[in-house]
């Protein structure tokens, strides 16, 4: 990062995603393989690295990159919110809107480290993150089903959807003991696991209320 000189106002904490061989230099203009913005749960892999090390300057990183993505890299006003927006030339500039960018996954760390309250909100956002995947569905553009912004339900892939509400309710029920929380975690575990193909149904309607799952036929959306 300081020889390639990748801060900048925006980007301040996110890594770039590949590099370019043949012109030699990372592809900050080629989008989808510009600016990560968690896409390779680079988060993570640093705090692991970080816990594993201890060394100060990981720390350093790994909390920049937890600042940009929890804040710049997740829309905290309009439609969108609150989904994180996945990578591009431009921070927003994807039309994928996703729970794996906005994940409190990638929080955790930094939090249960500092306790740092700034944080400790971003993961509270998430809890009912559900209610915008009625009307932002991840899979739109191939095929899923289409949404309905105010209804009772949303559908929601057992992949990177489900994951990240997990995560969330799993925090707020650590953080606050919500039994709303750790009733939506349980009821959404059991639901999966009696779906006709498990896990492997690929998603269903969840319940917003009680993240209980309608019993489905397996669809597939890569998201």
């Amino acid at each position: 990062m300081e020889q390639r000189h990748w801060y900048g106002f925006w980007n301040y904490g996110d890594v770039m995603h590949s590099y370019d061989e043949d012109r030699h230099v990372w592809r900050y203009d080629v989008g989808g393989f510009a600016w990560d913005n968690s896409e390779l749960s680079t988060d993570m892999w640093l705090w692991y690295y970080f816990l594993r090390s201890g060394r100060a300057d990981v720390f350093r990183m790994a909390e920049a990159m937890t600042r940009h993505t929890g804040e710049v890299d997740v829309h905290h006003l309009g439609r969108f919110a609150p989904l994180g927006s996945r990578h591009n030339v431009q921070h927003w500039g994807c039309s994928a809107k996703q729970l794996r960018i906005s994940t409190a996954t990638n929080r955790r760390f930094y939090y249960y480290l500092t306790a740092d309250e700034r944080v400790g909100e971003l993961m509270r956002e998430q809890v009912d993150a559900a209610k915008t995947l009625r009307d932002i569905v991840p899979g739109r553009k191939i095929g899923a089903p289409e949404g309905n912004p105010d209804g009772g339900a949303a559908t929601v892939s057992f992949g990177t959807d489900w994951g990240s509400l997990a995560a969330a309710w799993l925090t707020e029920w650590e953080r606050f003991g919500s039994k709303t929380a750790k009733d939506r975690l349980l009821n959404s575990m059991q639901t999966i696991a009696a779906q006709p193909n498990g896990f492997f149904t690929g998603g269903s309607q969840m319940d917003l209320a009680t993240g209980k799952f309608q019993s489905a036929k397996p669809f597939l959306y890569r998201t």
